[in-house]
């Protein structure tokens, strides 16, 4: 199903390879079954760039090796360095409520003619997305997003280069299963959005907010903050 399967597999570095899934479905990597501490580094990863079909993700992190399938159970791995190209999704993280994915990295990333979502995460502890150049525009779809993140505390966003033709970067937290160890931390990204929102942040608690710089050409607001009377925000440092 993938050219390169993560399978219950520990301590495994793969790098400077060119990792191509060429069927009429599937990903080109896939981390699956408890796979910890493993690492894609400096590779090349490739799936189909015109097809709008979700049966393509490029990098999966998926309860099955067999399927893309929700509550995963994959920790401390390493995404960094590569090229990433193509696909529904450029990496899908999904794990859940009772099982929280936690301390992954992803980490210096070129992602480019992914469709719909760069980056997609769900029930994250520590998920670490730092200093990527994520592309949504070559694809020219209206509602794509270029990080779009789920249920998670603890979560580092910086230094990422971020343009997409619907939001840039989409965080909500609604309901969350962790405890806060440490502050939300966005920070020194690039973020350009050219029909939404910039930055969506909603139900999202206790955020340093540093230097980032956030362009929109659509009539949404670059920034949106939001909460409710019963599930207010707070403890927010911006800069």
């Amino acid at each position: 199903y993938a050219t390169l399967t993560f399978d219950g597999a520990t301590h495994v570095k793969v790098a400077n390879m060119t990792i191509e899934q060429t069927g009429f479905s599937g990903d080109a990597v896939i981390f699956a079954n408890g796979s910890r501490y493993d690492t894609v580094s400096n590779c090349v990863t490739r799936v189909n760039t015109s097809s709008t079909s979700s049966a393509y993700y490029n990098i999966s992190f998926s309860s099955s090796t067999s399927s893309n399938s929700t509550g995963v159970d994959a920790n401390y791995n390493v995404v960094q360095n590569n090229r990433i190209i193509g696909g529904y999704y450029g990496i899908r993280i999904y794990g859940s409520t009772t099982n929280l994915n936690t301390y992954n990295q992803i980490l210096n990333n070129e992602i480019d003619s992914a469709y719909y979502y760069g980056i997609y995460s769900y029930y994250q502890d520590s998920l670490e997305v730092i200093g990527n150049s994520i592309n949504m525009l070559s694809r020219a779809y209206q509602y794509a997003y270029g990080f779009r993140g789920y249920y998670s505390n603890n979560t580092v966003f910086a230094k990422n280069n971020v343009k997409s033709g619907g939001y840039a970067a989409y965080f909500y937290n609604y309901n969350t299963y962790s405890p806060v160890n440490r502050k939300f931390e966005i920070s020194n990204n690039m973020l350009y959005a050219e029909n939404y929102y910039g930055l969506y942040m909603y139900y999202v608690d206790s955020v340093n907010l540093f230097h980032n710089s956030v362009n929109v050409l659509g009539t949404n607001p670059a920034l949106l903050i939001g909460g409710t009377a019963s599930l207010p925000v707070s403890n927010y440092d911006m800069r």
